[in-house]
């Protein structure tokens, strides 16, 4: 095997180590993420000119293409008899130079105009008839807005910018209000007869000065169904723009409405406006109808209530509004009577402040403006009369929680008015029966305790004794009273049972029946000095009541219910029916 010589060895080594590190370094220079190297972003730049013989651009650098980012700087120069106007493409300067970075292919347009037949006269040296150019420069000042600047329009002598008219620029929380040269605003219809420059006019959005308004017109499903809209310049009125009135089955047109304010021909517009058709009912307001008023007349013990609230309850058909105003009167009459100030709700609380008779009566007023005749129509309630009589010795509970209610006894012409209260479900006097008969009497035979306990009655009376509407209860009734209340100590009086200083016999009376001891009276067969003769006694007065109830046990006895002190209650034992006791009325069902 021939030898190589060792110093050839290393040339080759040598070779072989130049050849690596220079693909190392152009793989290096070819491999960068940042774009540089043979990955390297390249974009042209094309420049034009308008027209091609208005002038040249330079460019600084100027190279075929650019790196991305590069930023180029271009100049035009106008040729003679031209003038730079502005740049299109990618950029809309007016200045001649710039400097744009590019980062895409980008196209870029010189624009040029003859100068030749442009007047450049100013306010000193105008142009006259025999300067008079063949054409003028329009240029534009935004003042700030967006575009920046907008390029030169130029427009033959005596013509207007029409379809050239740029667009309007904007700037942020102003209002534009148009090109000035001034004081004088130029438009696309403007004729121009001299270079100028127009500055564009900014002002407060909230003060922007509206010129034009539109009326709409809602016909409320009238005929037609529809109406066209109408512009009117502000401050004017609509007059012959105002539409035909519209119609509606059964209806009258009454005139259209922005809410309650009515608009016609000769209303000055002042703003956007729907206007609504109003729609008048043909004939009278209707009169009210009173279902009921409550409140009825009754004679009140004076002090029990203070005030008594009445109310009326009205209806009306054609979708008027009611009013109510209270009268008060001194004879039985619902005319005729005097102003209630203030009284002018549909609750009346009227005050009770002495005894006497309380004459009070409401007019109600239905108020209908979508009718055509009279837009008023009224009725008067009936009376309600209230008397207040002096107080009697009662013991109720004056707890608010206690909700009484109260009837009036007019049989015997002394109109006694009694307290009731619902106990369970069923609604019990809450005091004992004082009606007057030939076979009642007094405790004792003393006024004084009926008018505290009420009068004592024969069972056979206190069938019948009770006022219409009520009746005696059956015993089956008195134990319900007694399981609804827990214990009697709940339905016995808070005042009035024997107490001392170690003992209290009265009762919590949480439901308000306030049972008193009215005591009982038994005939008995004596001589007492005048022979043998039927006598009454009188027992157990402020101690023990009694109360018949209907249920008989034979034909002479029947049922009675009492409490005791003591003893709480006792169930009924069954008197003679010709003994004396308490009645207590219950309500029918």
């Amino acid at each position: 095997m021939k030898k190589v010589p060792l110093i050839v060895k290393k040339r080759v080594f040598f070779c072989s180590a130049v050849i690596m590190l220079s693909m190392f370094l152009l793989f290096t220079f070819c491999t960068d993420d940042s774009g540089t190297g043979l990955n390297k972003n390249y974009y042209t730049l094309e420049i034009d000119k308008n027209p091609i013989i208005g002038g040249t651009v330079s460019r600084n650098p100027d190279e075929a293409s650019y790196i991305g980012g590069t930023k180029v700087t271009v100049t035009a120069e106008a040729a003679e008899g031209y003038e730079f106007v502005s740049w299109s493409g990618a950029s809309n300067s007016t200045e001649s130079s710039l400097t744009i970075t590019i980062n895409t292919h980008t196209t870029l347009t010189a624009n040029f105009i003859e100068t030749e037949d442009i007047c450049v006269g100013d306010n000193d040296n105008p142009c006259d008839e025999n300067t008079l150019p063949s054409k003028f420069k329009v240029t534009f000042d935004t003042d700030g807005g967006i575009p920046a600047s907008i390029s030169p329009v130029v427009v033959d002598s005596g013509k207007t910018m029409g379809a050239d008219f740029p667009e309007d620029p904007e700037k942020i929380d102003l209002a534009f209000d148009g090109w000035f040269d001034g004081t004088v605003k130029y438009d696309s219809s403007t004729v121009i007869n001299k270079n100028v420059t127009l500055k564009a006019n900014w002002s407060d959005m909230a003060k922007t000065v509206v010129t034009e308004f539109t009326v709409t017109f809602d016909t409320d499903g009238g005929t037609p169904a529809t109406i066209s809209p109408v512009k009117v310049d502000s401050g004017e009125v609509m007059g012959a723009k105002l539409p035909a009135t519209p119609t509606k089955t059964d209806l009258a047109f009454g005139g259209w409405f922005d809410g309650v304010e009515q608009y016609d021909a000769a209303t000055v517009i002042t703003k956007n406006v729907v206007l609504k058709a109003k729609w008048l009912i043909i004939g009278d307001a209707a009169a009210p109808t009173i279902n009921t008023m409550s409140g009825s007349s009754l004679a009140i013990p004076l002090g029990f209530y203070t005030t008594m609230d009445l109310t009326v309850y009205a209806s009306v058909s054609d979708g008027g509004t009611l009013s109510y105003q209270w009268y008060s009167n001194t004879t039985a009459s619902n005319s005729g009577g005097t102003i209630i100030s203030g009284a002018t709700g549909r609750t009346y609380n009227m005050p009770l402040p002495t005894t006497g008779t309380y004459y009070r009566y409401v007019v109600v007023t239905n108020t209908n403006n979508n009718v055509t005749g009279n837009k008023t129509a009224e009725i008067t309630g009936w009376l309600i009369s209230n008397t207040v009589v002096p107080p009697k010795d009662r013991h109720f509970n004056s707890d608010p929680a206690v909700k009484y209610s109260y009837f009036t006894d007019s049989r015997d012409g002394k109109n006694q008015t009694y307290l009731t209260v619902k106990i369970g479900n069923k609604t019990w006097m809450a005091e004992n029966l004082n009606y007057a008969t030939d076979q009642s009497a007094c405790y004792d035979f003393d006024a004084s305790y009926c008018s505290k306990y009420g009068r004592l009655y024969n069972w056979y009376q206190a069938m019948e004794m009770c006022p219409d509407g009520w009746r005696l209860p059956t015993e089956a009734e008195y134990v319900d009273l007694a399981a609804a209340a827990g214990n009697w100590d709940k339905l016995k009086s808070k005042t009035g049972w024997p107490h001392d200083e170690e003992t209290n016999w009265n009762g919590t009376d949480d439901y308000g029946f306030s049972a008193l001891p009215g005591g009982m009276g038994l005939w008995v067969w004596e001589d007492r000095g005048y022979g043998q003769q039927l006598y009454v006694d009188f027992f157990e007065g402020d101690s023990w009541g009694y109360w018949w109830n209907a249920t008989e046990t034979d034909a002479d006895h029947a049922r009675q219910h009492s409490i005791r002190i003591g003893q709480g209650y006792l169930p009924g034992n069954a008197p003679k029916k010709d003994a004396l006791l308490s009645v207590r009325c219950l309500k029918d069902d």
